[in-house]
């Protein structure tokens, strides 16, 4: 049921995702399991007592401090607090004789009540390990500090309060500072990976997580640092969950973290292709996030997050990415690299051809396609002005050698093709120039994706993105030559860069996009090389959600219908007018005209004067999708001056003709063609006829033409069915003699139909 939208919820062929549901995936179904019976419970750890009413108790502590002198003034000061000096070292093994381990970070400092609030503890003979309470220090950057921040407190917070339970101890996944272990289960452990798991594994005892230890740890200090500190915490999870076999309560928190992460990462996708819809998105997972920030907020009394409480869930995109790509080895997040680079690609180069199937016709295209087409077809050439000739040229040569102004409903997408193929090559070299160039593969990506809303500039038949092909090759032929320190590669880039002159000549303008698209590629290579490398995968993995988003967002590319519905046309012209009749075609239009018909006598002109027009002056005749055809003379000959009226009604009243009322009409207001009346005429002198309808195609209903199609269902009373009697209209028409002669007549499902043409001489009126 969703949140109740029974009549506005949207679907679009995949079934909704509803609020509810992205809610409690995106917050972790455990996660919320957990929280929501630990709150009714409301349990309470070990140690939460208070600290006035337990005496500090003095065991055997040593600490650790994993790292070097220098870098851990802060730990050795906080240290000093809890223990005596020379009970304290750093990045060095301590002697033996100490009964707990407390293991330090150089920049963690726990609380002077640290060991009065896990010492404890130990009393159970079970617990062998407690972990302190982090807890944020808000001097880094605001968002990603309230982030760090809140994500601790309900990790350690929320979770904990399911603590009693054995399988869903927190220190098993939450990544715990300042663990105080007892020394004799380090012994067989191995200090570079998950402690905590490893004791589970082996069963050697609890560790217990405390709200009371509080241990401060640093803000992260940028972006670089806290993609760092992610990045290691889920390496190190995945890896020591993976070496620990999984112990109990990490299967279930991996399995819910990693599809919370790929629901995060996907959200783009699911909401472009609708099966997410805005209102859910907002309630199902902007909403849970905020109130988790609030409720935060409140228990922490700490304002500073009710700033950016809006912003919090785009960070946590980041660390979806960050999460998942800790699964892949580095050189596999290398190969992802130039995986979505070419990604990036493909989908430029779809989008081009998507456009380039449905952009209206441009001011250049009509004369520069009709005189590349008219060379291709090996017709009467088309003269074009001599700073286009070069992009002429081109087109061409594509068209000849790929055959692409046949394979298409229209000429001009055949012609587009070539700017395809053009921004396929353009996408091609800025990928190989980023491999001898040696630069990082998501620079290639990041501008091919904002190429994408470009797309319709690349996509029509012009200069433009032929000159970036041309720039795309001399920019790869010149890294080329610069890296391998060699002059052979001096004359492509020469080539290309006359090639890019000539073929820019009619718009210098038109060299702006592809120099932009050299920009971007600089610009962002400079944003990357600042980025911290930590950053880069995370950057990846959106680049990634972006291309997918921009292909899922394009539609299958299908037919789309012309402008001008040429077919039709020349289906008409073919099939209804002589060949002594030409037709007035305008630019563009020529050309399909011209290859529809196959015309290689000049039946179509481009411009000037001829009998036909499309949307000429004159007689309109016929009605298309787009156009209209006329009669530029008027129609004298074939409307006539009223004459037929008077033969039409002779037939009308003729008594050996049957027909239905529509038909003695059409007779009697003189709308049948005269050279039809006359044969009808003749062959009811011989025979009773019966006529079944006069007619004339779809394009020319409506038009003053007369109509020039006639049925005959039953001659002598014999229906034209009958083999011998459509064999006797057969010869019979035949041997009729011009201009009364039909042009066509054959047995139909409808009856025995005989038809006329237009012709240039029409039989005047008698």
């Amino acid at each position: 049921m969703g949140w109740g939208w029974r009549g506005g919820r949207r679907r679009t062929g995949a079934e909704v995702i509803p609020a509810w549901v992205l809610a409690v995936v995106a917050i972790g179904v455990g996660f919320t399991v957990a929280s929501v019976l630990g709150v009714l419970r409301r349990d309470r750890e070990h140690g939460s007592s208070s600290v006035d009413s337990i005496s500090r108790v003095h065991r055997s502590v040593v600490v650790l401090i994993n790292g070097r002198e220098e870098d851990s003034p802060v730990a050795i000061e906080a240290a000093e607090r809890l223990v005596a000096r020379e009970d304290i070292y750093v990045g060095t093994v301590p002697p033996e004789g100490y009964e707990y381990v407390l293991l330090l970070e150089p920049d963690h400092r726990p609380d002077p009540r640290f060991l009065d609030r896990t010492m404890p503890l130990f009393d159970d003979p079970d617990v062998v390990g407690v972990a302190g309470y982090a807890r944020v220090d808000w001097r880094g950057p605001r968002v990603l500090t309230a982030y760090r921040a809140r994500a601790l407190a309900l990790g350690q917070w929320l979770l904990t309060v399911a603590r009693s339970r054995p399988r869903t101890e927190v220190a098993r996944l939450a990544p715990s500072p300042a663990r105080l272990f007892r020394t004799r289960v380090l012994a067989d452990l191995d200090l570079g990976s998950n402690l905590s798991q490893q004791i589970y594994r082996r069963r050697l005892g609890r560790v217990l997580v405390v709200r009371g230890a509080i241990v401060d740890i640093p803000a992260p200090a940028g972006l670089g640092e806290y993609c760092t500190q992610v990045s290691t915490w889920a390496r190190d999870f995945w890896r020591s969950s993976w070496r620990n076999r999984f112990p109990r309560g990490t299967p279930a928190f991996a399995v819910e973290t990693v599809i919370a992460s790929a629901l995060w990462l996907a959200l783009p996708v699911l909401v472009v292709t609708g099966v997410v819809t805005i209102p859910a998105l907002l309630l199902g997972v902007f909403l849970p996030d905020v109130l988790l920030t609030l409720v935060v907020a409140l228990r922490q009394r700490e304002q500073r997050y009710l700033l950016v409480a809006l912003l919090l869930p785009f960070v946590r995109v980041l660390d979806a990415s960050l999460v998942f790509l800790a699964l892949l080895p580095r050189r596999s997040v290398a190969v992802a690299g130039w995986l979505v680079a070419v990604a990036s690609a493909v989908v430029f180069v779809f989008r081009v051809h998507v456009m380039a199937a449905r952009l209206p016709v441009t001011s250049l295209e009509p004369g520069l396609v009709d005189a590349a087409y008219s060379r291709v077809a090996g017709l009467q050439g088309i003269p074009v002005a001599f700073d286009m000739w070069a992009t002429t040229l081109q087109l061409v040569l594509y068209g000849g050698v790929s055959g692409s102004f046949n394979r298409y409903d229209t000429v001009l997408t055949g012609a587009r093709e070539a700017s395809v193929a053009a921004a396929a090559v353009m996408a091609l070299c800025a990928l190989l120039t980023a491999a001898v160039l040696r630069l990082h593969p998501l620079l290639v990506s990041a501008v091919l994706v904002v190429c994408c809303a470009t797309a319709p500039l690349f996509a029509t038949a012009g200069p433009r993105t032929f000159a970036a092909a041309w720039l795309g090759i001399g920019a790869l032929a010149l890294a080329g030559a610069i890296t391998r320190r060699t002059a052979k590669l001096i004359p492509a880039v020469i080539i290309a860069a006359i090639a890019v002159v000539l073929t820019v000549l009619p718009s210098p303008l038109a060299v702006v996009v592809p120099g932009l698209f050299v920009a971007a590629l600089f610009g962002v290579a400079i944003l990357l090389d600042r980025l911290p490398r930590a950053a880069r995968p995370a950057f990846a993995v959106a680049t990634l959600a972006a291309v997918a988003a921009v292909a899922l967002s394009v539609p299958a590319v299908r037919p789309v219908a012309p402008t001008v519905d040429h077919r039709a046309i020349a289906d008409w012209l073919d099939s209804n007018a002589t060949g002594d009749l030409d037709l007035s075609a305008p630019p563009l239009l020529w050309s399909d005209l011209t290859r529809d018909l196959a015309d290689t006598d000049g039946r179509v002109r481009r411009g000037g004067s001829a009998a036909l027009a499309v949307d000429g002056p004159g007689l309109p005749v016929a009605t298309f999708p787009g156009a209209t055809v006329s009669l530029t003379a008027g129609g004298a000959g074939f409307v006539g001056d009223g004459n037929r009226a008077v033969a039409g009604a002779d037939l009308a009243a003729n008594t050996k003709i049957t027909a239905p009322d529509q038909v003695r009409v059409a007779f009697g207001t003189g709308r049948v063609d005269f050279r039809a009346m006359a044969v009808l005429a003749e062959i009811s002198a011989q025979f009773p006829i019966t006529i079944a309808e006069v007619a004339n195609p779809a394009p020319e209903m409506g038009s003053e033409l007369p109509l020039r199609t006639v049925v005959l269902s039953a001659v002598d009373g014999r229906p034209v069915t009958d083999p011998a009697v459509a064999a006797e209209l057969r010869a019979w028409f035949t041997a009729q003699l011009p201009p009364y002669a039909p042009d066509d007549f054959r047995l139909t499902d409808r009856g025995f139909a005989v038809s006329w043409r237009l012709s240039g001489n029409p039989v005047p009126n008698r």
